[in-house]
């Protein structure tokens, strides 16, 4: 028994590192004409460009197919003739294994787009200009395509089929011959007749100050030759034309985007801009500007150099003169009666623009002043000053206020006094109400409204009954440590201590509040009294004792009674609220209080205390009750139900029913208040129903649910069926309609027959039935089937050498009906495809450091009938093994290996290092050599020993090509953190950092600090363990997980849990130590068992290694693979 659980455990672990490397990646060439397709390749290319491999497609469908060896980033490009245009001309794709294109078995197409259209523009009888701008138009003048001339006037468009115009149209140039027709069919055009041009264009931009555009600006071109302007390019605007002194003036306008285009001949010419807007003059630098045209377009700039404009000072739209004008914080001018002024020598930009008066507070106007955007809006006074004075006997309060309401506007505010009870304030225009402050007495008038809403106010002024209050104490005991406060309804005045009697002296009119405080456990009928004086004195005011308070704090809801031990007439009942309880009792003693709740507190009930109560009593409730049910038609004891719970750590607790009612069984069971937040999930069961829903998930939130869950329970039926011919060894397989992803199987007997169930109702199910070799004919009930045998064609791959099978061979399979198939032949060298359609197919076989004897193989498949192909392969290229490792020795994982060969043709090959830290890189081809090198990222911190090996390779493997990883990295740092796990944090604490059992380092904390650090540390890949001092364990008895990391990087950061130690009653063992401890006997009993153990492990790893390949040569990764993927990259 002990032996097989051994072969069980290594069988998982080979499992785990069993992957086939091979990954397919295939799609179509298509076209829209007949083309012949042996002319295309398809190249396999790395991110910088070296080729990986490369293949031709199948000649009547286009299929090609590219296998994947190392996982990455790759370039799928196609290379066609020049002037055959395809899209796209490249896929970059990250072929990751998972969720890839090629993993998924998606095509990778590229389309015939079009063919070139290309021909030569001509100045006169010369080469044409580079850059000059053309148009590929269609029949109906759509624009199709744009391009520009290269040196010497020649040109380029990619286009589909179709009849086309070339075309200056939009070209910038005074054309002879402007368009060109073609017609594309299912070849590049070269155009025949050349495009002329006689003139070339002038284009003249007018900037504002700012470098935007300057629209709708006249700019003059005078000459002294009358030109025509016969030949003008699209869009164009034809100039005016005058005469002034003896020269021809033409004038153009720019457009919205500041521009305007003219066509001249060669000669001698002068431009001049022009504008002027209202009062507002412009300037333009330069002036004018001379052009002498030869045979080149010309390009003309001008821009705004500055001008003029003037603004309004205004409150309320009233002016205000005398106001001091501020641009950009610097005074440049004064504002007249009508509270206008003028800015000179103003250049385009963004100015900040305010006025400056007293008892004003004036808006700044931010502007961008422009050619086209001249006028400042007007500055406005946002506030304006209130002064007063508030006239008392005596000194003014500190603090004390006048209060500023705007009703209007729903603003208010306060301005403090001075000593002397003075007050100035700037306010946003508006009509105020000023309010002493209650600090100061009382004044009159009560208030002042202030009109403040177009000029300032300088003249408020306000000009300037106590009474004694008694009080008394009533207890039922002596009354200690109590405190009588005063409060008026702002703040609290005063505070004194507790007397039988009290009174307060001296206070003026106002609302006033006495609060009781201290004597927490005692009752009051009220803890504060509200009183009013007026015009007298107050009297009679009382706070009078009721009994003694009992405080009970509760994290849930409980209904609670209490009774005096003494006096069994007194009693009475409350209901507990989560949180801090308070009720009465009414006099001193010993009481018994019970409650009850549906969760289960950590003080059993009844429980006894004593009034006056020394501190509360505490309940935390403990586990929370919850209750499924499951409702049957008919209830019989014969038949038994149970659910199971299965908890976040995934056990499973059995409940059993604890009653039944109503043709419903009920389930009652408790979860701990520790598990909230976390998912649970209940799974009725029976050997007898099925149960809706199957199963039911519930999130426990700490509360208590009579209902958490609902199930419904009847008894199952089964679904039966055969084949017509009796064959055994169908695989049957039914898939609920509704989710087909619930599936039950079953297998045919020797009499063709099958039974699948139970289920809730047989019709529900879509049946499917399947074996390798034959189809099946459902029949009209969907259970039953005819079966006929199809046709077969077999491959067998052999070594030509050896003669012997050839394994992991990726075959690729296309032809009738864009059939295609990729698949990798396991050990056995041989693949039978079945029931394929009749017509011609394609074979083609790949084996990396193989060539066949032909690529391509053609092959016949007539329905009804088997073929068989034996296809020999040589070996052509080798490989190169080797080993990454750290300085220590350590083995390094993940770490890609590239071989590049630049003397023949920028090959690539590559491999990544496995958790043993060896690779091994295939495809090398003989007489080539190679650079071999780690592939480290430039923002690594490792370096490698040697950087490079230059490999040359012959007929035969290269072996230890071995390189050393190091960090450059000066030193490493450990970040630490300390979290406490209900216990307090000493006032110190000292952490230590060790290797090999030594201490190399110490940190002390301090509180409240919860971190420390570990510096100067060398990267030398050694162990190192972060804990707490054991003095300190034993001081405060505390318990900590050590932290070990291995130095290898140049940062690492820790965590230190630290919990008070567990009594020896509450340590458990955990099922995974009994685990534990029994692998570590059986790795034991292996090691010294090796000769008995090997021939057995060989074994498992030959049927683990065909197994893999099996599942590889079905193209659909299971759900097996996957989790075998996800643990392999666990480990890197």
């Amino acid at each position: 028994m002990i032996l097989r659980i051994v072969w069980l455990f290594l069988a998982l672990n080979l499992w785990g590192f069993c992957e086939c490397k091979v990954i397919s990646c295939g799609g179509f060439i298509k076209s829209f004409a007949k083309i012949d397709l042996t002319k295309i390749q398809v190249k396999l290319l790395t991110t910088e460009g070296n080729l990986k491999y490369e293949t031709e497609c199948n000649p009547n469908n286009g299929y090609f197919m590219i296998p994947i060896y190392n996982k990455g980033v790759y370039v799928f490009k196609i290379f066609a003739p020049h002037g055959w245009i395809f899209a796209p001309e490249s896929i970059r794709i990250d072929v990751n294994g998972i969720d890839d294109v090629c993993t998924k078995g998606e095509d990778i197409n590229f389309s015939l787009h079009g063919f070139t259209v290309s021909g030569k523009v001509k100045s006169g009888e010369e080469v044409g200009p580079s850059q000059f701008h053309l148009g590929l138009y269609s029949s109906n003048g759509t624009l199709v395509s744009e391009t520009v001339t290269s040196a010497g006037g020649d040109y380029e468009f990619k286009a589909p089929p179709g009849e086309y115009i070339v075309s200056t149209v939009r070209s910038e140039e005074c054309v002879e011959r402007g368009s060109v027709s073609v017609q594309v069919i299912d070849t590049p055009v070269t155009v025949k007749e050349d495009i002329k041009i006689s003139g070339h264009s002038v284009s003249i931009t007018v900037n504002k100050e700012d470098g935007s555009a300057f629209a709708n600006i006249d700019v003059s071109l005078t000459s002294d030759v009358q030109l025509q302007f016969n030949e003008l390019p699209q869009h164009y605007t034809r100039p005016s034309i005058t005469q002034k002194d003896g020269q021809w003036v033409y004038t153009i306008k720019t457009n919205s985007d500041g521009t305007t285009q003219i066509c001249l001949p060669p000669g001698k010419y002068s431009a001049q801009p022009s504008y002027k807007k209202e009062s507002v003059q412009f300037s333009f630098s330069p002036s004018q500007a001379p052009i002498v045209m030869k045979s080149e377009s010309q390009k003309i700039s001008f821009r705004v150099s500055g001008f003029s404009t003037h603004g309004k000072v205004n409150v309320n739209k009233l002016p205000i003169s005398g106001a001091t004008i501020l641009v950009n914080n610097s005074p440049r001018t004064e504002s007249n009666e009508q509270g206008s002024y003028q800015l000179d020598e103003i250049k385009e930009g963004t100015y900040a623009i305010t006025a400056k008066k007293k008892h004003y507070e004036f808006d700044t106007v931010t502007v961008e002043l422009s050619s086209s955007n001249p006028v400042i809006p007007d500055i406005t006074a946002k506030k304006v000053e209130v002064c007063g004075t508030v006239e008392i006997d005596g000194v003014i309060p500190h603090d004390s206020f006048v209060e500023f309401a705007n009703e209007a506007a729903n603003k208010h505010f306060q301005v403090l006094l001075d000593a002397e009870g003075h007050f100035c304030e700037l306010v946003p225009l508006g009509t105020y109400t000023i309010t002493p402050s209650h600090e100061l007495p009382y004044v009159t008038p009560k208030a002042y409204k202030a009109d403040l809403t177009a000029s300032p106010k300088l003249d408020v002024r306000f000009t300037q009954f106590k009474a004694n209050v008694e009080a008394e104490l009533v207890c039922l005991d002596e009354c200690k440590d109590l405190v009588i406060e005063l409060h008026n309804t702002e703040r609290k005045l005063l505070e004194i201590p507790a007397k039988q009697t009290f009174k307060f002296s001296e206070l003026s009119p106002d609302s006033y509040i006495l609060k009781l405080r201290g004597g927490s456990n005692l009752c009051w009928e009220n803890e504060e009294i509200k009183f009013t004086i007026h015009s007298s004195d107050v009297k009679g005011l009382k706070f009078k004792q009721q009994g003694y308070a009992v405080q009970i704090s509760s994290t849930h809801p409980a209904s609670s009674k209490w009774e005096s031990e003494s006096n069994k007439a007194i009693h009475g009942s409350v209901e507990l609220k989560p949180g801090e309880n308070r009720f009465c009792v009414p006099s001193v003693g010993n009481y018994k209080i019970s409650f009850a709740s549906c969760h289960e507190f950590d003080v059993k009930s009844p429980f006894s205390l004593t009034v006056p109560m020394s501190s509360p009593i505490a309940l935390n409730a403990q586990r929370a009750k919850l209750t499924a049910s499951v409702k049957v038609s008919k209830v019989e004891k014969d038949r038994k139900l149970s659910i199971q719970l299965k908890n976040p750590d995934g056990s499973t607790t059995s409940i059993e029913n604890s009653s039944i009612k109503d043709s419903t069984y009920l389930f009652t069971f408790y979860v701990d208040h520790k598990h909230s937040g976390n998912d649970f999930e209940l799974i009725p069961q029976s050997d007898t129903y099925l149960f809706a829903p199957e199963t039911s998930s519930f999130k426990f939130n700490g509360e208590c649910d009579i209902n958490v869950a609902s199930f419904k329970a009847e008894v199952g039926k089964f679904i039966t069926g055969k084949i017509s011919t009796p064959l055994s060894g169908v695989q049957v397989k039914a898939s609920l309609k509704s989710d087909p992803t619930k599936i039950l199987t079953s297998e045919t007997d020797a009499n063709g027959k099958y039974s699948i169930g139970p289920v809730w109702n047989e019709k529900d199910y879509a049946i499917e039935v399947e074996k390798e070799g034959y189809k099946f004919f459902p029949q009209e009930d969907g259970f039953n089937f005819k079966v006929v045998k199809l046709s077969q064609l077999k491959i067998n791959f052999l070594d030509s050498q050896t003669k012997k099978p050839l394994p992991e061979v990726l075959v690729s399979l296309s032809g009738a009906n864009d059939y295609r198939s990729n698949n990798i032949i396991d050990s056995s060298g041989s693949i039978n495809y079945i029931g394929l359609p009749p017509g011609e197919y394609f074979i083609r076989p790949i084996l990396q450091e193989y060539k066949f004897e032909d690529n391509l193989i053609a092959i016949k498949i007539k329905e009804g009938e088997t073929e068989s192909v034996t296809l020999f392969g040589e070996r052509y290229a080798y490989s190169v093994f080797g080993k990454v490792i750290h300085l220590a020795g350590q083995p390094i994982s993940s770490v890609r290996v590239d071989a590049v060969s630049q003397e023949c043709g920028n090959i690539q090959e590559e491999d990544t290092t496995d958790a043993t830290g060896l690779y091994r890189i295939r495809g090398l081809k003989p007489e080539c050599t190679y650079r071999v090198r780690p592939k480290l990222e430039k923002e690594s911190i490792w370096r490698a020993f040697p950087q490079y090996y230059e490999v040359k390779t012959e007929k035969a493997d290269k072996t230890d090509i071995n390189f050393k990883l190091f960090g450059f990295a000066e030193s490493l740092e450990v970040f630490g953190t300390t979290h406490f796990e209900g216990v307090e944090m000493p006032q110190t604490l000292r952490v230590t950092l060790s290797k090999k059992l030594e201490t190399v380092q110490e940190a002390v904390l301090h509180s409240p600090s919860t971190v420390f650090f570990f510096q100067n540390m060398s990267i030398d890949f050694q162990d190192y363990t972060v804990a707490l001092d054991p003095s300190e364990i034993s001081k405060y008895k505390f318990e900590a997980e050590p932290v070990t990391f291995n130095a290898n990087t140049s940062f690492i950061a820790v965590k230190l849990h630290i919990r008070a130690q567990r009594k020896a009653a509450d340590v458990e063992v955990s099922k995974s130590s009994y685990f534990g401890m029994a692998l570590i006997v059986l790795i034991t009993l292996a090691f010294f068992n090796q000769s008995k153990i090997k021939p057995v492990v060989e074994q498992i790893v030959m049927n683990v290694q065909d197994l893999v390949l099996a599942n590889i040569n079905r193209n659909q990764p299971t759900s097996e693979q996957e989790l075998l993927r996800r643990r392999r990259s666990k480990r890197t």
